[in-house]
């Protein structure tokens, strides 16, 4: 029997199978990899589930994102933006610290240009826009939410204190509830972008080196520190459960909890 635990932020996620995994054999020679023309649906759905983790391990109380969205003027390709993308970063960090912590997604727009969904922690409250829970339609059929900032006030539309920083075309920014949401919002968006030919062989996300990263456990003995300390299978009961067949390990349990982080 072989046990894994993840936890991300609230997300405890267990999973029990028959056999354990084969021991590692010697790593081969490095060789020049040659990128498939698309890459295997398996493989978009574990890194969505991984990038899912990703998100949720760094939405917790007291530390709510903004969503930054970043657009390229010009039609230009991914690597390109990339490069844009990077600089800006150095500025924002220039301008407001090292502290910074973001995870961004590309993909292209209709007309080809670059374009960057951004959860960004650590900026100034008053920067991020506050927009209408409730939806407008406009005149092609498009559902907005209305700009509610009042006037004079130091949010990014009045002032505009980000977009020369981004200074390669659109920048727009608003606040965000911190729900777990934005984990599988943001997800959607990277399993689109891996889809997409142009970004074969590419980053399918950038994330900056002190994002927080989901906490692996799969040693009888850190498994065991786990459960002491999150309480799994006392305090807490899954509140999902499923069963399936695994090519290698045979069968799995899953189990996934949510824990207490206040």
């Amino acid at each position: 029997m072989y046990t894994k635990v993840i936890q991300s932020g609230d997300l405890v996620e267990e999973w029990t199978f028959e056999r354990a995994p084969a021991p590692k054999k010697a790593p081969k020679p490095r060789i020049k990899r040659v990128f498939r023309q698309e890459r295997r649906l398996d493989n978009v759905k574990r890194s969505a589930n991984a990038f899912r983790r990703l998100v949720r391990a760094n939405l917790r109380p007291g530390a709510t994102p903004a969503l930054m969205t970043l657009t390229t003027a010009l039609n230009e390709d991914i690597d390109a933006g990339y490069k844009y993308f990077t600089l800006f970063g150095k500025q924002l960090r220039k301008n407001f610290g090292n502290e910074l912590v973001w995870v961004a997604v590309p993909e292209f727009q209709k007309r080809g240009a670059v374009h960057f969904h951004v959860l960004i922690w650590g900026l100034p409250p008053e920067i991020p826009c506050v927009l209408s829970r409730e939806f407008y339609t406009d005149k092609t059929g498009k559902k907005h939410r209305k700009h509610v900032c009042l006037k004079g006030s130091g949010c990014e539309r009045n002032t505009r204190t980000l977009a020369p920083l981004w200074g390669r075309g659109f920048l727009d920014i608003c606040e965000t509830d911190g729900n777990t949401r934005l984990s599988s919002y943001l997800a959607k968006y990277m399993s689109k972008a891996m889809h997409d030919k142009r970004l074969v062989g590419k980053r399918a996300y950038s994330a900056t080196r002190n994002i927080v990263r989901p906490s692996s456990f799969n040693t009888p003995f850190q498994i065991r520190l786990a459960y002491e300390a999150i309480s799994l299978g006392v305090d807490n009961s899954p509140f999902k459960t499923k069963e399936y067949d695994t090519l290698f390990l045979g069968r799995c349990v899953y189990k996934s909890y949510l824990i207490d982080q206040s």
